[in-house]
């Protein structure tokens, strides 16, 4: 349990300083998953950041910017099959 603990706040922590170093508050994204970790970076995001729950399709817009998959790793190809090219 506690190396999955550790795991868990080691890539807590890189995703929150990924997500700093494209400067939040200036670069809109498409964050999926409405969790813990997807609720967090819409947060420190920027209003137009667009955030994707289950079931729900993948947006265009925003057409540039990132992209973060915050869900669970069983339905991670799921999501790379419904983003849009």
């Amino acid at each position: 349990m506690l190396r999955y603990v550790s795991l868990l706040a080691l890539l807590l922590t890189s995703t929150v300083e990924a997500f700093s170093a494209v400067a939040p508050g200036t670069t809109p994204s498409i964050i999926v998953g409405g969790g813990r970790i997807g609720s967090l970076l819409k947060e420190i995001g920027t209003d137009e950041d667009v955030i994707v729950k289950r079931g729900e399709p993948i947006p265009s817009e925003p057409s540039s910017g990132p992209i973060y998959v915050c869900t669970r790793n069983d339905v991670l190809v799921d999501v790379v099959a419904a983003t849009p090219e």
